[in-house]
């Protein structure tokens, strides 16, 4: 996930694991039995529900796949099966494929996400005549059961349930330290004051680490000082991209008021902490960490000279074992 500066008092959560049933994924799915041996082969054909209103059938397991999205390439990836796309690179991050170059490359199944320009992604998946499969990514929900699907379309089911037992086992650990913890109210600033919703990803991440969004309901506009002294929140974090710095904040009028600002409740993270991917897991206990600094800390904190800001390597994987 990238290098995060935090605050004195925030700290990381070394992570656990716990058992948390698929059932429900199961349900969704049509109740499919699925191989759960590590080498049985997909049996094709297979019918997948992705976002699409319809459903997509996958006649036979596709030898050329093209994610056009962050979180599909992520998925992908995650699932051992980057060799499937056509010029990835056989280490680092794979990175989506570009809508524009899609009727230039052979590929049987087009994988692209909520995010994307949709009319821009049907018309390319039409020009090249490839069947597209649009996964959600919206919510927790909708990310698990597109790991599912793509496992399913991609000849990768038996991993993909291992990899949402991940993800699952993370968030059930997390819900776990946090009974009995009363929410810690927390200000997100993405740039300019500008808060994240609750209705968005983020917001639902916030929640799962014990988190109350003070202006989760505000607009996309800068958060007015006033509302936000009123709010008091415990914690006030800033994405990386944003600019901010304790330093700044402790400078700026109004700002420099509140409690978290002068006691260095304060962390910089980067953007993606918050955006939907395979090891959101792993971003959720970090961000309880942050957020409850009375637990151990999962890794080396050194305070440089002169700041009041520690630095924390954040882990960048997660298992799907």
């Amino acid at each position: 996930m990238g290098r995060m500066r935090v605050g004195r008092r925030a700290r990381l959560l070394s992570l656990g694991s716990g058992a948390v049933a698929l059932a429900l994924f199961a349900a969704a799915c049509g109740e499919r039995q699925e191989p759960t041996g590590s080498t049985v082969a997909t049996a094709y054909p297979v019918t997948v529900q992705g976002a699409n209103e319809k459903p997509l059938e996958i006649a036979s397991a596709p030898r050329h796949v093209l994610p056009v999205s962050t979180s599909a390439a992520a998925i992908v990836d995650a699932l051992g099966k980057r060799s499937l796309v056509p010029g990835a690179p056989a280490s680092g991050q794979l990175r989506p494929f570009p809508v524009r170059s899609i009727t230039a490359t052979p590929s049987d199944l087009i994988i692209g996400s909520q995010t994307n320009d949709a009319l821009e992604l049907e018309r390319a998946a039409s020009a090249a005549k490839t069947p597209l499969l649009v996964i959600g990514d919206s919510s927790l929900r909708d990310l698990e059961r597109s790991i599912l699907d793509v496992g399913l379309a991609i000849g990768a089911p038996v991993e993909a349930r291992a990899l949402v037992r991940t993800i699952d086992d993370r968030l059930a650990a997390v819900k776990a330290k946090l009974a009995g913890k009363a929410p810690v109210k927390v200000f997100v600033d993405t740039g300019f004051g500008i808060p994240i919703a609750d209705d968005t990803f983020a917001g639902e991440l916030l929640r799962a680490a014990g988190a109350t969004n003070v202006a989760g309901n505000a607009d996309a506009a800068p958060f007015p000082h006033k509302l936000l002294l009123a709010a008091e929140p415990d914690f006030y974090i800033a994405t990386e991209t944003s600019g901010a710095t304790l330093d700044d904040l402790r400078h700026t009028p109004g700002l420099r008021n509140l409690a978290a600002v002068r006691e260095g409740r304060f962390a910089i993270i980067p953007a993606t902490l918050l955006r939907p991917g395979t090891d959101v897991g792993d971003a959720v206990l970090q961000l309880y960490g942050i957020l409850h600094p009375d637990t151990t800390a999962a890794g080396a904190v050194t305070t440089p000279a002169a700041t009041t800001e520690a630095t924390i390597t954040a882990p960048t994987t997660t298992s799907t074992s």
